[in-house]
């Protein structure tokens, strides 16, 4: 630090982040004389000066500071610098001066420059300029202070600059009364400096001199006069690696608060609630309506707090220290540490939890008692809560925090200022070792192929606590991919030849607050040669532990060494070898006052254990303990390491040979089969090749070969999870090409693996993204579809795809674009987000952008309005040329037809079915459309559609019987069966759905089309009187609702259970990944025609409109999205 910094740290600001912003016509500074109560400075000059030698840049002679108290404060400082040379030219000839406007007004005095007996003043000469720098932004703080920046015209080694100002400074939020800190000694020399304060004799000004020097002090006239003056002050060491709380410069601090209970009181009014609007109140009903028990509440309303109001501090004039209205922080979404704070403590006193805001310092933490109390003390806001004799101090800006209130990471800050009527003062909140490791790591090496094979390596970490949060947070910030990128550059420094043989893998129990993430590798080779070449060596270290036992940079040092705490580590390292080795078995143990360690090694046979254990058991090392702290701490970083040391063989034998040229021999058979497809033969003969040992001794071509026929033979027979095994080893070769890749994916989906299946087809698109678009559709849509929305896996899939420009006919791939775009959003990729809505041209998708507020940022940043019926318009013109363009094809037929029955042109999708069935139905009809046998049934069953919706019911039932004769799949055709039961149940024949339905057998359908062959029998059973049946459909439909939890949700509407579908529709719009989904299900879309005008459909649409017109169901809709009415039919509606 150099003492022209005493501009910005004598000025009493807080370690709460002050921000405001320019008050309109008021002058930013001025320049003028110092005013009269400033006294000159002691003598200075050449005599003075420190002796300061050119590697120091330049000389201070003169660092004076004086201020004034009366009400308001008046700070002047002046400093006089001479550069020794041209480094110290660059960094003296700038004068910065960084002043809040809305708190304080500048006085500049005077910037001169003296040679020899010229004198230049630079207010005239030089380059002025007023900055607004926000250097806080990169933290979410914004803080609008002003920088007075002067760039001096000419400046010379040898040169004396001299400058001085003023900064008039108010408090009114602490009712103008002053606190701050002044350095005593900087990291450079200073011949003179003088430290001023002056203050009316009947105010109370408390001081605490940490300098080790005493003031003079006088009253004269009704002042009191307080002055330290020091000479040849030398230059501050600095050590690197001390605590956060440890101050290394000498102070002097301030403070008109009497004590701690004084700025408790002080800040009670800033803290103070104001009465809960609509929608404060809304919320606290419906966290009180949830049920549970006030525990469960209070996390509740953490987890919201934390979650849902991002953290951004615009923290102008009284925002430094008073929290914004909590219904204000509600309705924006967002604010800073107070603002959170007090919004948690309004929500949790408002279902009846004891609670209140506490001020911390996260840098003093335990040891702000030691300071003077004052405002000063504290940078951060959090909870604290009580339940009954427990005491819960919770930080409303974490994210991602897991657990309950047993296990979830407190706000471990060391002590806390309660603000609140009852405030005692500070109390301490200190954090104790951790009880069991906050991370595990269980390692195994597999060395049983054999000490000159691959070797494979696979970690997995178990996180807990505040481990796990932070590493929650940090998956939200990044993608898997990134860090699986990062695992493995890590490992690459010490094995050159590894590579990842499957995709990291994140188990996230939120509840629980543990994460696990597991690894999987190949180590190519992991035997070095030793320099002599004797011997071949593996080296193993426990890495999660020998990071955190490197030696410190400074150990020759008078300043204590920060260590973490509370750190609790422990990793395990199994090998498993191809024979027995001889292994002494061993236990060390380290114990001194700051860290305890552990480790040991055992073996059984074929298979070696070595554990390790590392806690920290405080925060600091003292001075008088680093000696032995280091030596202590060395000896466990080298327990750490452990190798494996073999004699090097002679050249392989001529036994050895053979086998090889016999390995060969069987793949060239093996590989003869697969090209006659002899597949069942073809897998007899890989089995052995495989089995022998010897496959590591080909080529690495060769061995590519091998694995990737092996793989393609094992999906031939029906075998996937063996086949995924063998392409997983295949395609990470360096052979390896997309064939691979493609039949690695077809193994996974067969598998179910939709993890392993989505980062083949990422690869895919990745590196050959110009035959993506070629693959088998399912082999695309089944995969993006399995994998979790709002997962890291999807969006590295649809990130790829949409980078490929991923195209397939008749596909509109506007969902998914939509999805992207909310997962760069949530990966702050705001660019990004915008350049995958651009895209949509699908109407469903837009109207789920305008509708889902995750969106709003970006939505006004679109190069194209939004605009619903255009796009319709222009897809139904699309539709229209895609027809024309395959005439050969009845799919371009069923989309066009599609978007005619949204955009309520009815008529005009009747005669384009009707025209194509005419045609279909011709002696040629089979062989003109390509896809006759896939398709023709769907405009069979739109036709049926249309019909209905003109109220032709007689027309749709005989067409849509005709369309359920035709086989699906070379059976009974479920889907048309299911939508003639619907149709059915529609027109009130109950009895006819009933009996349409039971030709289904149960247990022979997907999921899905379980949950809609029991939504035909339920709306029959309803409409029957039997209540048996439709209890028995309805609790089905509740125990499978995952399956289609929209089709469960309007299987409660029919079962007229209000209450239920309300909680389930609020419970949906909650869920990040249905609240698209169930936005759309509530917006406004055409409801006209005969169809809608059906008794049963009224009286269905009466009970919707029940259940959307609900206060928490509305509260809930307003806070996540809005509502909108559009000319056009619903999209989702069959």
């Amino acid at each position: 630090m150099r003492p022209r910094q005493i501009a910005t740290l004598a000025l009493c600001v807080p370690l709460v982040a002050v921000a405001q912003s320019p008050k309109t016509g008021v002058p930013q500074y001025e320049i003028a004389p110092p005013a009269g109560w400033v006294q000159p400075p002691p003598a200075f000059g050449a005599a003075y000066a420190t002796g300061a030698n050119a590697s120091s840049g330049s000389e201070y002679l003169l660092v004076d500071r004086q201020a004034r108290l009366d009400g308001a404060a008046s700070l002047y400082s002046r400093f006089v610098v001479r550069p020794l040379n041209p480094a110290g030219v660059s960094s003296e000839s700038q004068v910065s001066i960084v002043f809040d406007p809305e708190r304080e007004h500048l006085r500049v005095h005077g910037v001169t420059v003296h040679r020899g007996i010229e004198t230049v003043d630079e207010l005239k000469r030089g380059r002025i300029e007023v900055l607004q720098r926000e250097s806080g932004l990169e933290q979410g703080l914004l803080d609008g202070s002003l920088t007075f920046h002067l760039v001096m015209a000419d400046v010379r080694v040898g040169d004396t600059i001299d400058f001085s100002y003023t900064l008039e400074r108010t408090e009114p939020e602490w009712g103008n009364r002053f606190f701050a800190q002044y350095p005593t000694n900087w990291t450079v020399p200073v011949a003179v400096s003088r430290l001023r304060m002056v203050v009316r004799a009947d105010q109370p000004l408390n001081f605490a001199d940490r300098s080790g020097s005493s003031p003079r002090t006088r009253v004269d006239g009704g002042w009191r006069t307080l002055e330290w003056n020091w000479r040849d002050i030398p230059a501050l060491l600095r050590e690197g690696g001390t605590p956060s709380w440890y101050a290394q410069h000498g102070r002097i601090e301030f403070s008109q608060f009497a004590d701690w209970r004084d700025v408790a009181s002080a800040a009670q009014p800033l803290y103070a609630t104001s009465a809960p609007t609509p929608e404060l109140s809304a919320l606290i009903a419906r966290f009180q309506s949830q049920g549970g028990s006030d525990r469960e509440r209070l996390l509740a309303i953490m987890r919201f707090v934390q979650d849902e109001i991002r953290y951004t501090g615009v923290e102008l004039g009284a925002g430094a220290y008073r929290p914004t209205d909590a219904a204000i922080v509600l309705q924006r979404r967002w604010g800073d540490c107070k603002d959170k704070t007090m919004l948690a403590v309004t929500l949790l006193r408002g279902v009846g939890i004891d609670a209140a805001p506490a001020l911390v310092n996260t840098r003093l933490r335990e040891h702000v008692p030691e300071w003077l109390a004052s405002p000063a003390g504290f940078d951060h806001a959090i909870v604290r809560a009580r339940l009954g004799n427990s005491t819960y101090w919770l930080d409303s800006t974490e994210t991602a925090q897991g657990g309950d209130l047993e296990n979830v990471a407190k706000a471990h800050f060391g002590s806390a200022l309660v603000v609140g009527a009852e405030s005692a003062g500070l109390e301490p909140i200190l954090a104790d070792a951790a009880p069991e490791p906050m991370a595990t790591v269980t390692a195994v090496i597999d060395l049983r192929r054999g000490f000159d094979k691959e070797a494979a390596f696979t970690v997995s970490t178990v996180h807990r606590g505040p481990d796990a949060d932070a590493l929650r947070q940090t998956l939200r910030e990044t993608t898997t991919q990134q860090v699986a990128t990062n695992y493995l550059n890590f490992y690459k420094q010490r094995y050159p030849g590894i590579r990842a043989t499957s995709p990291l893998q994140i188990h996230d129990d939120r509840s629980g607050n543990q994460l696990r993430i597991d690894e999987a590798y190949e180590i190519d080779k992991p035997f070095d040669l030793s320099k002599d070449g004797t011997r071949k060596v593996f080296q193993l270290e426990a890495e999660s532990l020998t990071g955190l036992l490197k030696p410190p940079e400074t150990t020759v040092r008078t300043t204590p060494l920060a260590l973490g705490f509370p750190t609790n580590v422990a990793q395990q390292v199994r090998i498993e070898l191809p024979e027995s080795l001889p292994v002494e078995d061993d236990r060390q143990s380290i114990q001194t006052p700051t860290f305890h360690y552990e480790s040991r090694i055992s073996h059984s046979d074929k298979q070696v254990l070595l554990d390790y254990h590392y806690q920290t058991l405080a925060d600091h090392v003292p001075v008088e303990q680093l000696a032995e702290f280091v030596k202590q701490r060395e000896a466990a970083r080298t327990d750490c390491f452990f190798r494996i040391s073999l004699p090097v063989k002679s050249a392989a034998s001529e036994a050895t040979e053979a086998a090889v040229a016999a390995v060969r021999k069987q793949l060239a058979a093996a590989a003869q089969l697969v090209q006659a497809e002899s597949w069942e033969k073809a897998d007899a003969a890989f089995t052995p090749l495989l089995d022998s040992g010897h496959l590591g001794d080909l080529g690495e071509p060769q061995q590519h070969v091998a694995l990737f026929l092996a793989g393609l033979t094992a999906l031939a027979v029906e075998d996937a999870p063996r086949a995924q095994g063998l392409l997983k080893r295949s395609s990470g070769m360096a052979s390896a090409d997309i064939g691979d890749w493609r039949m690695r994916l077809q193994a996974a989906q067969q598998t179910k693996d939709w993890q392993d299946a989505a980062y083949s087809l990422t690869t895919i698109a990745r590196t050959w993204p110009d035959t993506v678009s070629d693959l088998e559709p399912s082999q695309v849509f089944v995969t993006a579809a399995r994998v979790p929305h709002l997962d890291n896996t999807r969006y590295e899939l649809l990130k790829a795809l949409f980078d490929a420009k991923f195209k397939r006919p008749g596909f509109d791939p506007s969902p998914w674009w939509r999805d992207l775009a909310l997962l760069q959003l949530a990966h702050g990729d705001r660019s990004g987000a915008i350049a995958s809505l651009s895209l949509l041209t699908d109407p469903s998708a837009i109207i789920s952008v305008l509708a889902d507020n995750r969106f709003k940022e970006v939505r006004d940043s679109l190069p194209r309005r939004l605009d619903v019926v255009e796009t319709l318009r222009r897809e139904v013109e699309i539709s229209y040329k895609e027809v024309a363009d395959n005439p050969s094809k009845l799919e371009p037929v069923n989309h066009l037809a599609a978007d005619l029955l949204t955009a309520l042109r009815t008529e005009e999708a009747l005669q384009v079915v009707e025209s194509a069935i005419a045609k279909a139905s011709g002696p040629d009809g089979r062989k003109h459309y390509k896809d006759y046998n896939e398709q023709y049934v769907w405009l069979l069953d739109t036709r049926g559609r249309a019909l209905f919706l003109l109220g032709r019911w007689d027309d749709a039932i005989t067409q849509l019987q005709a369309a359920s004769h035709l086989k699906e799949h070379g059976t009974v055709n479920v889907s048309q069966v299911i939508n003639l039961g619907t149709l059915y149940n529609r027109l009130q024949r109950p009895e006819d759905a009933r009996n349409e339905i039971k030709q289904l057998e149960p247990g022979t359908m997907s999921p899905f089309g379980e949950m809609q062959m029991t939504d035909v029998q339920l709306s029959a059973a309803l409409q029957l009187g039997d209540s048996t049946e439709a209890a028995r459909a309805l609790d089905y439909m509740r125990v499978h609702q995952d399956d289609a939890i929209q089709s469960y949700e309007e299987a409660l509407i029919m079962a007229d259970r209000i209450d239920d579908a309300a909680k389930l529709l609020i419970a949906r719009l909650e869920n990040p990944d249905e609240r698209i989904k169930a936005l759309m299900s509530v917006q406004h879309f055409d409801e006209s025609g005969p169809a809608a005008a059906l008794p049963r459909a009224q009286e269905l649409r009466r009970r919707w409109v029940a259940v959307t017109g609900r206060a928490d169901v509305r509260a809930s809709i307003a806070r996540i999205g809005s509502v909108g009415a559009y000319a056009l039919r619903n999209p989702g509606a069959d």
